[in-house]
């Protein structure tokens, strides 16, 4: 029958759910990496809270959705076609969806820089800091806490997707701006 390898599929996603539970359970709740994943998930908020220029909220947050929700693809496709993974996550089945760094501490950065470097030249010099940060100090520090796992991807290649997707956020974000 032809749905017998999808049927198939479905048993071994069953036993994976069963699996990171168990996993979650034994290994990730209450854990020191759990909880630094918490304080990465609330506290760029508060601090975007309190540094939120309130006269360009729209557009500032409507960066950081559409960066949001890019990052969130881009996660999940890397963590279906086996090129990192993440071993520690606030909830058992949330996957890249939840994950801290894509729900708060990567908009929340990018939104910032969208803030205070309005002009492109600032804007790129600033967000390939960040590109730099992020795929050479970041990533490595969260595979040495073991919270991040490449299995073939290197830090290099992160480097232009990060510039890359600042860039491409702000050209359609600016692009709307006459629309408000």
């Amino acid at each position: 029958m032809e749905f017998e390898l999808f049927k198939e599929i479905l048993k071994y996603r069953e036993t994976i759910n069963k699996l990171a539970l168990k996993h979650w359970l034994k290994n990730t709740l209450f854990s020191y990496q759990w909880w630094l994943l918490i304080v990465v998930l609330i506290l760029p908020w508060i601090l975007l809270w309190k540094l939120l220029d309130k006269s360009n909220r729209y557009q500032i947050l409507l960066y950081g959705f559409i960066t949001m929700v890019l990052v969130i693809l881009l996660d999940s496709l890397g963590i279906n076609l086996m090129l990192w993974a993440y071993s520690y996550q606030i909830l058992p089945f949330s996957r890249q969806l939840l994950h801290p760094i894509n729900l708060s501490f990567l908009p929340v950065s990018y939104m910032l820089i969208y803030q205070y470097f309005r002009g492109w030249q600032s804007f790129f010099i600033t967000h390939t800091i960040l590109a730099l940060f992020n795929s050479f100090l970041f990533e490595p520090w969260l595979v040495e806490i073991n919270i991040y796992e490449r299995l073939s991807w290197k830090y290099i290649y992160s480097f232009p997707i990060y510039i890359l997707m600042g860039v491409s956020i702000k050209l359609i974000v600016d692009r709307l701006k006459p629309l408000n």
